[in-house]
């Protein structure tokens, strides 16, 4: 018939009526024009076109530059549109104006949002509305408006992240969602298959629905009402029989009616399940899929900024000195956790217990010195006792570094031997009294000693001292040979040094505590000297 629908090249619509016999400038003919409002200015597409092409998270580029931006679905689904529009009818030429027609159009440009996944690189940076306060403004994009929905959900987990977590610690995973639509509100579920690791839970609890991370204030920078953002939590606290195990976890969004009703079928409304959509789907609207990966540690003691090597482990002797325990020998050790995790991610604390097989000497201490989490550091003390702790092969002591579950384990052993030749002494001990308990004259000591300067005043920075000198086994030496060339008993050869054998063997290249008398030797005809 004469009324046609004509699809304007801008997107809207042009209505003409008229009848068979109108001709141009005469007759009865109308023309009625309606623009529809674009919901997005003009200024929105060219920044969305200019964010997208720079700033954009990759998976909403192209035709879906336009969710890059910060805009809503008002109240009732959509936005309503309201047009007065006035209709001239003119009668020939020469009668003149016979009738104005005025008339409204009214209506609503529906839109149904689909839930939209949040997090620190998928959020509008930028409102769809320009903004030019100085203040606001950006060098890359002078006219835009900032969003500020990022601070809210930069702890949302992005697709495909994999969150490493430790054996015994509660890690706290947060997914964030909106719906566009201000009348829907937005529940985060889990899928089934293959569902949640074994002891994780959710808060809230299903079946409660996902509750509200955000909800905006009015104010005069955005405008009122906002989306709301909603947040579901993951906590898991993994056990030890978990470790060096990785759990795919899946997610998806389902909106529902906040007030008012659907438009369209809830179930059509959720995101997106990965297999069932191909590559060009954002991925803000498909299903949040995880990796959780229980890391495991990697205990060990450090050497030289590293970690120790088998030869590091076996430290062979370590000496202590006998006396007072200011002269204490300190070994210091530091373990840490040596597997390699990404920025950001904390590793095990380490530890270090002595091995119950081979703790050591009795007394010996293990404390720890310098705290923390990426290392820590112990000390080894032992102050052994004159007479008591002297033992012939040493005390064989082992440490352990460990994470708190032992999962992994270091061990490095010594052995821990009483020092030769030397003896700390206490606060207020004399020479004399050092003298009796070794069965030496203390002037014997003293001359050993040339550091010591006055005998009767031992400062306490001179309290290690000598009991003799250190002599080298040479081939072909025997226990009686140095008892004649030192000019002592080899009783007291023995008693000095606890690795002669029983029965006074001794071997070239061991190291023997020699206490050549001073004051009770005779020598006749220069060398030939003898102890009396």
């Amino acid at each position: 018939g004469p009324d046609t629908d004509v699809a304007g090249a801008d997107g809207y619509v042009t209505k003409l009526s008229g009848d068979a016999d109108c001709q141009a400038g005469q007759g009865f003919c109308d023309a009625v024009k309606i623009d529809f409002p674009d919901p997005f200015p003009t200024e929105a597409t060219e920044l969305a076109n200019f964010y997208a092409a720079y700033r954009c998270h990759p998976s909403l580029r192209g035709p879906y530059r336009l969710l890059c931006l910060e805009w809503q679905v008002p109240p009732n689904r959509g936005w309503n549109v309201t047009l007065d529009f006035r209709g001239q009818t003119n009668c020939p030429t020469g009668q003149g104006l016979l009738a104005d027609l005025v008339s409204s159009y009214y209506a609503v440009i529906g839109y149904e949002a689909s839930p939209e996944w949040l997090s620190a690189s998928e959020n509008p940076k930028f409102s769809a509305v320009p903004y030019t306060p100085a203040a606001a403004q950006s060098s890359d994009c002078p006219n835009c408006r900032p969003s500020d929905l990022g601070q809210y959900v930069n702890d949302g987990v992005e697709e495909g992240q994999v969150v490493q977590v430790k054996v015994g610690e509660e890690e706290r995973i947060e997914l964030y969602a909106r719906d566009r639509n201000l009348d829907d509100a937005v529940d985060i579920l889990p899928r089934e298959d293959p569902g949640l690791p074994n002891g994780a839970s959710l808060q809230p609890a299903l079946p409660g629905v996902a509750e509200t991370a955000h909800n905006y204030d009015c104010d005069s920078t955005f405008p009122c009402p906002r989306p709301h953002i909603y947040r579901r939590v993951l906590f898991f606290r993994p056990q030890a029989t978990q470790v060096n195990k990785n759990y795919t976890v899946c997610f998806y969004t389902q909106s529902y009616a906040r007030r008012g009703s659907y438009a369209y079928e809830a179930g059509s409304r959720g995101s997106r399940p990965r297999a069932e959509v191909g590559p060009e789907w954002p991925s803000v609207w498909t299903d949040r899929c995880i990796t959780v990966r229980v890391q495991p540690p990697m205990s060990g003691f450090v050497c030289n900024g590293g970690k120790c090597g088998p030869s590091d482990l076996e430290r062979g002797d370590e000496q202590f000195t006998a006396g007072s325990s200011e002269c204490s020998t300190e070994l210091e050790f530091t373990v840490t956790d040596f597997n390699p995790v990404g920025a950001g991610e904390a590793k095990y604390t380490i530890f270090i217990s002595k091995d119950p097989e081979n703790p050591g000497p009795e007394g010996m201490t293990l404390d720890l010195t310098d705290p923390g989490q990426a290392q820590q550091s112990y000390k080894v003390v032992w102050t052994p006792q004159v007479g008591l702790d002297d033992k012939r092969d040493g005390y064989r002591t082992c440490l352990i570094a460990h994470d708190e579950f032992f999962m992994s384990t270091q061990r490095l052993c010594f052995n821990a031997v009483v020092r030769k030749c030397k003896y700390c002494m206490s606060e207020g001990e004399t020479l004399e009294g050092v003298g009796r308990r070794f069965g030496v004259d203390w002037l014997q000591i003293y001359l050993g000693n040339p550091h010591l300067t006055d005998p009767d005043n031992i400062l306490p920075h001179h309290r290690l001292i000598n009991l003799g000198v250190l002599y080298t086994v040479r081939a072909g030496d025997y226990l009686e040979l140095l008892s004649q060339r030192f000019f002592q008993a080899a009783s007291e050869l023995q008693r000095l040094n606890i690795d002669v054998d029983p029965d006074g063997g001794i071997r070239a290249g061991m190291q023997m505590c020699v206490m050549p008398p001073v004051c009770s030797v005779d020598c006749l005809y220069g060398t030939d000297c003898y102890v009396y």
